[in-house]
């Protein structure tokens, strides 16, 4: 018995694996390719969408094809991530982490440097969007429940 080819009624995803073992691309059931490359310690850098190496040498191309987004660590966290557009540039997304026990309201009830604190979103004209986060109940942190604070690109400000 084979494995049936790709079509409208058998739909299957097939996975290419890496020397190390790790995902390195996927096709999915349109035949659609995703690539990923990863770092030493096994955390993803890289991911390319509609991955196609005969366009642009598998670089963005200003089309749908090969749409990539690159992750940056530190410390074991992930600080940033690359949306790498053809033509236009880059766009980064900042995460940081660690909070400082404060005693005032709205300051953080606990201190630690493992809490995604904020994230940066690129902004609309050069602004950037910053969502703050805060942990409500230390101690139960198996529950997460916590407020969230936002700031969007037009710089609206949100909370739940």
């Amino acid at each position: 018995m084979s494995v049936p080819s790709r079509s409208d009624t058998a739909l299957r995803s097939t996975y290419q694996y890496n020397v190390a073992g790790r995902q390195e691309l996927i096709t999915d059931s349109l035949g659609v390719d995703s690539y990923f490359e990863f770092d030493a310690q096994g955390r993803k850098t890289k991911e390319v969408l509609n991955y196609d190496a005969g366009v642009n040498s598998g670089a963005p191309s200003g089309t749908d094809d090969n749409q990539t987004v690159e992750n940056e660590y530190t410390d074991g966290f992930m600080t940033k991530l690359t949306a790498v557009m053809a033509g236009v540039g880059t766009q980064d997304t900042i995460y940081t982490y660690g909070t400082t026990k404060g005693a005032s309201l709205g300051d953080s009830k606990i201190s630690t440097g493992k809490l995604l604190k904020t994230i940066q979103y690129p902004g609309f004209r050069g602004r950037i969007g910053c969502r703050h986060l805060r942990l409500q109940r230390p101690g139960r942190a198996d529950i997460c429940r916590g407020s969230i604070r936002q700031c969007d690109q037009t710089h609206n400000r949100h909370g739940w």
